[in-house]
């Protein structure tokens, strides 16, 4: 058990982020472990539906499918892993969910009993992430730019289903509740999740660039 990471009041942006920061400080082995546990079989897998790919490729190729820069050549198995990691992600969160939870609530909870808690409600999970894509679609669709505002609202469904349980049908209009008196601070903490993220694949783009530089002379 930990102490809880933020007090209970209406929280900023750098809140949220010191928050996240302090449960990662606070349990870093149990993060890590119940990350690894369910993420490092789903990337094992994808490995190996993408080994003659990434065989081929080479290093540069690697660093790109590290960096989820490319999408070209992926078949029905490729796609198949990447809705599995997107669930897996949906579990680790939900586990995620269950140990902050269990600080506030100065209970003892270890990260096996958080990740058994999360899979019982894998049903749940599997409903509100496949709401939560649809709405994606709906809005990327009609809006344009309405997928990523569809994934603003829907952000919290995964930590609603850890935290309160129901439904996917629940957890997707909680959130939805959640999210809109602070829309834009929710809507700006995803554009800047797209961000790092794309930072972090153009980096991982630049250092497979250097064995072909150095190469090539």
């Amino acid at each position: 058990m930990f102490d809880p990471p933020v007090a209970l009041r209406p929280l900023t942006r750098p809140d949220i982020v010191d928050g996240a920061i302090a449960v990662l400080k606070a349990a870093p082995r149990t993060m890590l472990g119940l990350s690894a546990v369910v993420m490092v079989p789903v990337e094992l897998l994808s490995a190996w539906l993408r080994r003659d790919q990434l065989a081929s490729s080479g290093l540069q190729g690697a660093f790109r499918a590290v960096s989820g820069q490319t999408t070209t050549g992926v078949d029905g198995s490729g796609w198949g892993v990447l809705v599995l990691s997107s669930l897996a992600l949906s579990i680790v969160t939900a586990a995620v969910a269950q140990l902050v939870l269990s600080s506030y609530q100065h209970r003892e909870l270890t990260g096996r009993a958080a990740l058994v808690a999360a899979l019982r409600r894998f049903p749940a999970l599997l409903g509100g992430w496949v709401l939560v894509k649809l709405t994606e679609v709906l809005g990327g669709v009609l809006l344009g730019v309405g997928a990523v505002a569809a994934m603003a609202l829907g952000a919290m469904v995964a930590p609603v289903i850890g935290v309160e349980g129901g439904g996917g049908f629940h957890a997707i209009r909680r959130s939805w509740s959640l999210a809109r008196p602070n829309f834009g601070g929710v809507f700006g903490a995803v554009l800047l999740i797209f961000l790092v993220d794309g930072l972090l694949g153009f980096c991982l783009q630049g250092i497979a660039l250097v064995p072909r530089l150095v190469v090539s002379g």
